[in-house]
């Protein structure tokens, strides 16, 4: 997987890079994965809620982005 930052700490994903393949290339590279486990996979690992945010729609997710550029000034 090519990465903007080459050396991030932890990534962070949505189901759809939930797998075994990925996993291992984040662990060979040393970099933790944040992502939530496809509803087919046999062993759960629980994501911390203030790790991984996802928003449903679109103007729910520009409302979080507007209280985040709000909040970091």
């Amino acid at each position: 997987m090519e990465l903007c930052d080459s050396r991030p700490a932890t990534l962070l994903g949505d189901k759809g890079y939930d797998s075994d393949e990925i996993r291992a290339d984040l662990d060979k590279r040393g970099i933790k994965p944040v992502i939530p486990p496809r509803a087919n996979r046999g062993s759960s690992q629980a994501i911390p809620p203030h790790r991984h945010r996802y928003e449903k729609t679109a103007r729910a997710y520009l409302s979080m982005l507007c209280i985040a550029a709000a909040n970091s000034g």
